[in-house]
């Protein structure tokens, strides 16, 4: 299977943007949204 060099490119920045997320959007109320985000979705974090 054969990425296209767009195909690339957005997988990157998708990577990007979770790593960016997961550094710098660690704020109580952030991280508590998205803690509710995911039970809310069924992810079972601890």
């Amino acid at each position: 299977m054969e990425l296209s060099a767009t195909q690339v490119a957005a997988g990157l920045a998708l990577v990007a943007a979770l790593g960016f997320a997961l550094l710098f959007l660690q704020e109580p109320m952030v991280h508590d949204s998205m803690h509710n985000f995911r039970h809310a979705a069924g992810v079972t974090c601890h």
